[in-house]
């Protein structure tokens, strides 16, 4: 009866383990898609999984011929930030510019942080005119809030490029 009842608590023993271990191996799976996935800096889309999403928009929106926009957008003098007011304040502005984002395009929409200050947003069914009201709206929202970084009030404006998407043409 000692034999059998130690073989079951052992067995009992190498199960938790095995479950426990998969329970960890996946939470840090999750954590690494994550991290792959997103900027950490500004929590939004970084380039890598843009380019496999749009490529899934762009496709939909071709078999569908639904309109899409494109807009590429930089933050103005951003060096300037950096080297006037430290790296720290850059990350701020970097920050906050990406929430006036993500609070003013839809859903359906993906933002991307393409690299250093430039961001890219894709407007699905999104028709040109539309897309230069957006435009127009994310760069008045951004040129209206103060970043404060310690003791300052950093103001910054963007530039945006916005294009429609041709359906034979592929995102580049």
């Amino acid at each position: 009866h000692t034999l059998y009842f130690n073989l079951s608590i052992f067995v009992l023993v190498v199960l938790a383990t095995i479950i426990l271990t998969n329970m960890m191996v996946n939470f840090y799976q999750k954590k690494l898609a994550l991290m792959a996935t997103i900027d950490h800096l500004t929590r939004l889309m970084n380039r890598q999984a843009f380019e496999s999403l749009s490529a899934n928009i762009l496709a939909d929106s071709r078999r569908s011929h639904t309109p899409l926009a494109v807009m590429m957008l930089d933050i103005d003098h951003f060096k300037n930030i950096n080297d006037s007011y430290s790296h720290a304040a850059g990350d701020k502005v970097l920050k906050g510019v990406a929430e006036v984002l993500k609070h003013t395009v839809r859903e359906a929409d993906l933002v991307c942080r393409w690299g250093g200050e430039e961001f890219v947003i894709v407007l699905n069914k999104c028709t040109l005119a539309d897309a230069e009201r957006i435009a127009e709206q994310l760069r008045s929202k951004v040129a209206a809030q103060l970043y404060e970084y310690e003791l300052y009030h950093l103001k910054v404006t963007l530039s945006i490029g916005v294009a429609s998407y041709r359906h034979e043409e592929a995102l580049q």
